[in-house]
């Protein structure tokens, strides 16, 4: 550096990492690319090396909110099938589509309670977190959700 004249006096810097941040780069990729995998390593990987990045946290957020509301889709359908099936009062049938209803949400559960952990203030997924739990007969839990 000296004799290409580009620094005067040597001395040693430690240069910061960019590793943290390719990491975090690659997950939000991942994540727009619907990848689940890629995106659940690289997170992880990321949040190893800087696990207070307010970007990497959202990122992560959004994957597992995004997971629970892929498994909630059809919920709408369900309950429109339910709405009918009151005025017609077939009990079986009533039944099946509130254990299709239960089966919905507690696929989405785990996605939900980390969404939820990771952004505890985030309105939309205390709503559905606090549908889930009424779905579900968690009183307890849902006592919890403010």
């Amino acid at each position: 550096m000296i004799s290409l004249k580009i620094a005067e006096k040597p001395r040693n810097v430690k240069m910061d990492s960019k590793k943290p941040d390719v990491y975090r780069m690659l997950a939000l990729i991942a994540l727009q690319n619907k990848d689940i995998e890629k995106t659940k390593k690289a997170l992880q990987e990321a949040k190893a090396l800087n696990p207070n990045d307010q970007e990497l946290i959202d990122g992560e957020f959004q994957l597992y909110f995004d997971l629970a509301y892929n498994y909630l889709k059809g919920e709408a359908a369900i309950v429109d099938e339910i709405n009918k099936n009151l005025e017609s009062k077939d009990k079986a049938k009533f039944d099946e589509l509130m254990g299709k209803r239960k089966s919905l949400f507690k696929s989405s559960l785990p996605y939900l309670e980390k969404a939820h952990q990771l952004k505890p203030t985030d309105a939309n997924t205390k709503n559905i977190l606090k549908s889930a739990y009424e779905v579900l007969d968690m009183k307890d839990k849902l006592a919890t959700i403010k």
